[in-house]
């Protein structure tokens, strides 16, 4: 394995980053570890359900207690309608 010391590399990584294959007898690059997936909020929850039953409507009062739901609901493909009490 050759090393480029102007670029700090190696040779086979840089092959691997522009889409190379390493030489024959050579092994692949160490890729570094994937980030964990964070964990799910349980607003967050609430709204992947809801999309996986394929719910179009929520039906609601915003405020308060229920506030981390509707932060969840933004970006989500769901129709809210406003009801008063």
């Amino acid at each position: 394995m050759t090393h480029n010391h102007r670029a700090g590399r190696t040779a086979e990584a840089t092959r691997m980053r522009d889409g190379e294959q390493p030489a024959p007898g050579e092994p692949p690059a160490a890729r570094p570890p994937a980030a964990p997936p964070r964990p799910l909020t349980g607003a967050q929850a609430v709204v992947q359900v809801l999309l996986e039953q394929g719910v179009e409507y929520v039906f609601g009062i915003p405020g308060g207690a229920v506030l981390p739901l509707y932060d969840a609901m933004y970006d989500a493909p769901l129709r809210h309608v406003l009801v008063r009490h």
